[in-house]
């Protein structure tokens, strides 16, 4: 298998991948942090639905002016109402479909998608959270110390692999 991925095995992570998944669940704290801060504090699920409803819009105006000089086309103010209709509709289908309604929702979802490499820091944070008192604060440290777990592991790796003897060639034996 010379194209096979680098994590070909069913539920093999690779430390890159830990850092990406752990990047994307800090971002997505700090993003709800600078929301709050907004009087208008948009959730992930409607964030979606604004986009989406936007882009349709935008989409069936483009659409009906395409159509002006052919029989298809909308006069008046038809064609506004439509387009207005269509995006409400888009969006309120993105919204009700969304995963996840708000930001603690989805750093839940994506914490429990992550497979951690320091076990007791994360069964700690997992007993935080079900007592329903976790913050940001000590996911936050919890992913200083993953982090760190990964570069201690990975150096590790690094120097099994300037071990000489982890370098032989492998002797096939023939019968």
């Amino acid at each position: 298998m010379p194209n096979a991925p680098k994590n070909a095995l069913k539920g093999w992570t690779t430390d890159q991948a830990r850092h990406r998944q752990l990047a994307r669940i800090e971002s997505t704290i700090r993003l709800s942090r600078q929301l709050a801060r907004h009087p208008i504090r948009p959730g992930p699920a409607a964030q979606a639905g604004i986009f989406s409803g936007g882009m349709c819009y935008v989409l069936v105006n483009a659409l009906e002016a395409s159509l002006d000089h052919t029989r298809w086309h909308i006069g008046g103010h038809l064609g506004v109402v439509i387009s207005t209709a269509t995006a409400l509709l888009a969006g309120v289908v993105v919204y009700r479909r969304w995963p996840y309604k708000t930001y603690s929702k989805k750093v839940s979802g994506m914490l429990a998608a992550y497979e951690p490499l320091d076990v007791d820091a994360f069964r700690a944070i997992q007993a935080v959270a079900e007592s329903g008192s976790l913050g940001s604060e000590e996911i936050l440290e919890w992913i200083t110390r993953e982090r760190e777990e990964i570069r201690r592991r990975s150096a590790q790796t690094e120097a099994l692999s300037r071990d000489p003897a982890t370098r032989l060639p492998f002797l096939r034996k023939r019968p």
